[in-house]
């Protein structure tokens, strides 16, 4: 939670989904299902220019139900200072295997 000020906002696939650091942290807590394993993440640095950064990423894991998820992600921070106040990331999930 270091890394976002208190008013930050998330936006996922153009739909608001946290504002305010209540709402961020209880949005990335969903994300750590200790059931989930295998998790692998590589995000790529594509642009930085003033306040605004891009990034490219490829996530993929398994499932407690057996199958396998692998998502694709492009991501836009507006930073202010060194926290980030807006996230934006454009997902698609499919399911595998």
């Amino acid at each position: 939670m270091a890394l976002y000020t208190d008013d930050a906002v998330i936006e996922w696939n153009g739909r608001e989904v946290a504002r305010g650091a209540e709402q961020v942290r209880a949005f990335h807590e969903r994300f750590y299902d200790p059931a989930i394993r295998n998790v692998q993440l590589d995000k790529t640095l594509i642009a930085a220019s003033g306040d605004w950064i891009a990034v490219e990423w490829t996530a993929s894991w398994d499932n407690p139900d057996g199958t396998k998820a692998r998502q694709i992600a492009g991501e836009h921070w507006k930073m202010r200072g060194d926290r980030l106040c807006e996230w934006r990331a454009f997902v698609s999930t499919k399911r595998v295997g």
